[in-house]
């Protein structure tokens, strides 16, 4: 990633400034992606960071920093996931039909 940075938002998680570049909101909960800001204690040993928040109770139900190498891995699974559950969902689809057949 370049120094500069496009960063469309600026949040403040706890004592520390949060660079968003994703923030996803669903009636009952959202998800925030972002980057470490350079005010942040977090910025020179931690490479992302990630928050689950359920806006109906207003409480983070999960938020960390990861390294680069767990973000790599973070990813990795979440193609995986995605992934299987793709193939899960065609083969879901396909019973359904064969099912709907006289």
């Amino acid at each position: 990633m370049s120094k500069k940075h496009f960063v469309p938002m600026r949040y403040q998680s706890g004592k520390d400034a949060i660079d968003v570049f994703l923030w996803h909101c669903w009636p009952s909960y959202d998800f925030i992606f972002g980057l470490p800001s350079k005010s942040s204690r977090y910025y020179k040993s931690e490479a992302a960071f990630f928050q689950y928040r359920d806006t109906r109770a207003r409480k983070i139900k999960c938020g960390f920093y990861v390294d680069k190498r767990e973000l790599d891995i973070l990813v990795k699974g979440f193609v995986m996931l995605s992934a299987a559950a793709f193939r899960e969902s065609r083969r879901r689809s396909a019973k359904i039909a064969n099912k709907e057949k006289p």
